[in-house]
């Protein structure tokens, strides 16, 4: 059996090949440079959406966490001033 090897600029320009067509498969031209800096702000633009998403997420729950204790907060308080009332 022998081994056959690749210098280094064989196996860049086998990856790149690879890349194009597998790019290629899920409909993304990136054979250009003009091309390509399209695909960066897309993914730009993705990457900005989910960020805002997280940060409003994570707003949200704050809110909720803090309407649950403020509510626990409340019933304790409405609890205490029955039991104090004699009611």
């Amino acid at each position: 059996m022998t081994t056959d090897t690749l210098s280094r600029e064989d196996l860049k320009e086998l990856i790149k090949e690879a890349m194009r067509e597998e790019f290629e498969l899920i409909g993304i031209d990136a054979t250009n440079p003009a091309a390509r800096v399209e695909i960066r702000k897309d993914m730009e633009t993705l990457r900005n959406l989910r960020t805002r998403w997280d940060r409003a997420a994570a707003q949200v729950g704050n809110f909720v966490l803090w309407l649950i204790f403020a509510g626990a907060l409340a019933l304790l308080g409405f609890g205490a001033k029955a039991k104090l009332l004699g009611g």
